[in-house]
C-alpha cells in the first residue's frame, strides 16, 4: 500500500504535465523523457523484457491513428495537412510515447475512450475563445487518478491483462 520513490515521481511528473498544460496550453519537452523513463523503469519491474512488446504494439496503434487522422484532416480540407499545427499539439502526440507503456491495448483502447470523451466535454465547457484543449493535462490527470488507485490498492487495476 505504500507508494515507491519512482511511483511518487512518476506521479509528481504527470502533476506538472496537467499543471502547465492547464495553465499555459503547453508542456516543457523535457518532461517526455523523464516520463519515458520513469515509466520505463517501472514497467520494467513489472513485466521484466515483455515491456518492449507492449510499446511496441501501443506505439503502432498511436502511429495508426495519427495517420488516419492526419489522411482524414487532409482529405477535408484538400490539400496535405502537418495536424500539429492546429488540430494536435506536438506535447500531446510526444505523450504518447510514454503512454504507451503503461497498458495493454485492450486497457489502453477503454483508457482513451474515458480520456477522449473527459476532452470532448471539456471543449464544450471551454469559451468558444479558448478552444484549445489541454489533451497532456487531461490525460495526466487520467493516469493520476488509474495509478493512484492501482498503487494505493483502492481499486484492483489490471493494466496489462
Amino acid at each position: 500500500m505504500t507508494i515507491s520513490l519512482l511511483q511518487f515521481f512518476l506521479l509528481l511528473l504527470l502533476f506538472v504535465t496537467a499543471y502547465q498544460d492547464f495553465k499555459y496550453r503547453a508542456i516543457w519537452w523535457g518532461l517526455i523523457p523523464l516520463l519515458t523513463i520513469a515509466i520505463g523503469v517501472l514497467g520494467f519491474q513489472e513485466l521484466g523484457h515483455y515491456l518492449w512488446r507492449f510499446w511496441l504494439v501501443n506505439g503502432l496503434f498511436f502511429g495508426l491513428q495519427l495517420l488516419v487522422l492526419t489522411i482524414y484532416f487532409s482529405l477535408k480540407s484538400k490539400q496535405v495537412i502537418n495536424i500539429t499545427n492546429r488540430q494536435l499539439g506536438l506535447g500531446d502526440i510526444l505523450f504518447f510515447i510514454p503512454l504507451s507503456a503503461l497498458f495493454s491495448l485492450r486497457n489502453l483502447i477503454v483508457f482513451l475512450l474515458f480520456v477522449l470523451l473527459t476532452a470532448i466535454i471539456t471543449a464544450f465547457l471551454l469559451p468558444k475563445h479558448r478552444q484549445n484543449i489541454p489533451l497532456a493535462g487531461i490525460f495526466s490527470v487520467g493516469l493520476i487518478i488509474v495509478l493512484g488507485l492501482e498503487w494505493l490498492s483502492i481499486v484492483e487495476v489490471n493494466r496489462f491483462f
